[in-house]
């Protein structure tokens, strides 16, 4: 970032140009209920700044709650097309049938073990 950028940014942000700032965002808002209570705690606490909501996961709907009772926290949407875990797993928020090549045969986004394989079939 060049030095006129950051002053440009710190400005927007209500600091001095010459300011050093650690912005804190809080990612994969949503994907279960220990971390929305974690990613409350830090917001309502000053710790974080923003937050990355996950929309397919399943303790999203929580987390749009929480958002939308707190209109002055800047949050982010986290674009999700794998799930991460094994056994705890997440799909499209769109119809199955849209999106067919990026979910498995129980209609989940594909395990990120998987990925490198399903990224061959792809190209």
């Amino acid at each position: 970032m060049t030095l006129s950028n950051k002053g440009q940014t710190n400005r927007l942000l209500g600091y001095p140009v010459d300011a050093r700032l650690l912005i804190i965002n809080a990612d994969d808002f949503g994907m279960c209920h220990a971390v929305n209570q974690a990613i409350f705690r830090a917001l309502k606490n000053g710790v974080l700044r923003s937050t990355t909501l996950m929309v397919p996961c399943p303790w999203a709907l929580h987390a749009m709650h929480f958002l939308a009772d707190h209109p002055d926290i800047p949050f982010g949407v986290h674009l999700t097309v794998i799930s991460d875990w094994v056994d705890y797993r997440w799909g499209p928020v769109t119809s199955r049938e849209k999106v067919s090549s990026l979910i498995d045969k129980a209609g989940y986004f594909y395990n990120l073990n998987i990925c490198p394989n399903f990224w061959l079939r792809s190209g």
